[in-house]
């Protein structure tokens, strides 16, 4: 999508943060914290970098264990998939 130009000249860590995220609002259409923080987290290599502060984010409300689908992901899906047929 918006990096698709040059995805060879942007930070790993950056194409990793930027497709995790596109691909959970792809499958939910909308952002799951903990999907988002877990995908990353797996593209990046560092899973157990921060798992000590997950429990305390989760008791003080700060991370949210799940988000349900919102009643339009088809439609969203419909617009990843134009866009993608667009790119090429």
């Amino acid at each position: 999508m918006a990096v698709a130009k040059q995805p060879d000249t942007l930070p790993r860590n950056l194409m990793a943060f930027h497709r995790s995220f596109l691909d959970q609002i792809r499958a939910h259409g909308r952002i799951s914290e903990l999907g988002l923080m877990v995908s990353y987290k797996l593209r990046t290599g560092s899973l157990f970098q921060d798992a000590t502060a997950a429990p305390g984010m989760v008791t003080r409300g700060k991370l949210h264990l799940g988000a349900p689908s919102i009643s339009g992901v088809e439609e969203v899906r419909a617009i990843f998939k134009a866009c993608e047929e667009e790119e090429r």
